[in-house]
């Protein structure tokens, strides 16, 4: 289930409610290119015995999308371009997709 709210900062963000916690990177990983992201920066933020935090950047379509995995919530999408109905259309494609891979890998 995808959950679409405006954070504090007025960023739009777009939340994986079934997929919480660290351990969906794998899965993230081995589904981004099916959206065909034109770059693709994967950073380990922390990691350690009982809590991992992970930060994806992507891009595609001139459109630059933030990707949180962490322990303490779900997985989630932040956009970083300038938030225009077109950019917002666009990242929901692509969670669409994203969230539709996943529940594949784990069926």
């Amino acid at each position: 289930m995808l959950k679409e709210t405006i954070g504090k900062n007025g960023k739009f963000i777009i939340t994986f409610e079934n997929y919480y916690g660290s351990g969906w990177k794998n899965e993230f990983n081995q589904v981004i290119h099916k959206i065909n992201p034109s770059f693709i920066k994967d950073t380990d933020i922390e990691i350690s015995w009982d809590f991992s935090e992970y930060e994806i950047l992507f891009k595609k379509d001139n459109i630059e999308v933030k990707v949180e995995i962490d322990d303490l919530g779900p997985m989630g999408f932040i956009l970083q371009s300038p938030v225009t109905d077109i950019n917002k259309q666009k990242m929901r494609e692509w969670a669409i997709i994203i969230d539709l891979e996943i529940e594949k890998l784990n069926k």
